[in-house]
Formats: structure tokens, sequence, C-alpha cells
């Protein structure tokens, strides 16, 4: 349940008890600040993220390309001996 949720029932559970209202209120605008602070950090961390992801992929992309060239660079060098040493 959200602060500003919570702020809502205690005003409708105790009415204009010895809470003012303007202090309320001060409470409310607060939470909403702080929600959308969060939501602002999570758009900006799930941004990061999927940066970090890409990059990822990318590396992923670049190791595989190197291992297959590695392979065949073993392969020609087998092929080269065999055919200069085993004709």
């Amino acid at each position: 349940m959200a602060l500003v949720e919570l702020v809502d029932k205690l005003i409708r559970e105790h009415g204009s008890a010895p809470i003012p209202r303007e202090h309320v209120e001060l409470l409310r605008d607060e939470a909403r600040a702080t929600e959308e602070r969060h939501a602002q950090e999570i758009a900006r961390l799930k941004e990061v993220h999927a940066q970090q992801m890409a990059l990822r992929e990318r590396r992923t992309v670049w190791l595989l390309f190197c291992g297959a060239l590695w392979g065949l660079g073993i392969a020609l060098c087998v092929v080269i001996i065999e055919k200069l040493y085993f004709r």
C-alpha cells in the first residue's frame, strides 16, 4: 500500500482529530515527490540494465567470432601440416 493511501486511510479513520490538515497535506506532497523520485530512479536503472545487457550481447558475439576464427586457424594449420608432411 502506497504512503498516500495510508495517509488517506488515516484521515478517513480519524477525521479531523488531532492531526492538523496542513501536516497531512505536507506529508502527502512529500510522499508523492518520493514516489516520483523512486519511479525516475527505477526507470534510470532499467535503462542502465538494458545498456549493460546490450554490451554483454556484443561481447558474447565478439567472443564467438574470435573462437570461430581461432578454430579455423587451427584447422588451416592442420591442413597445411598434412599437405606438407604427409603426402
